[in-house]
């Protein structure tokens, strides 16, 4: 799993999934017949789990991240590397150009 999930984005999730998985649990003991309850929970979960590893399914579904250019290159140290690659000149080519001076 490559992280897809920024730093702000995930202390969001993680926070907003706690407080709804508190309030889930909370109305489930008073109300234990109510599914609404239930499914809060469960979903509050799902995002501070996601906050926590920070790997998104819905997010990787759509090619999508929220990671900022430096985690970016971070996560995938390869990605894009031939395009900011100079080209490479051997000595030779530069006598040609006449920039080598002995």
């Amino acid at each position: 799993m490559k992280r897809n999930v920024g730093t702000i984005d995930a202390l969001i999730r993680i926070a907003f999934g706690l407080f709804g998985l508190a309030w889930g649990i909370s109305n489930m003991v008073s109300n234990p017949r109510r599914k609404f309850p239930l499914f809060i929970a469960f979903f509050s979960a799902m995002k501070a789990a996601e906050g926590m590893t920070r790997f998104c399914p819905g997010l990787a579904a759509l090619g999508l991240n929220t990671l900022d250019h430096q985690a970016q290159k971070r996560a995938n140290p390869n990605r894009g590397s031939k395009l900011k690659q100079a080209p490479q000149v051997t000595p030779y080519e530069k006598e040609d150009r006449g920039t080598l001076h002995d």
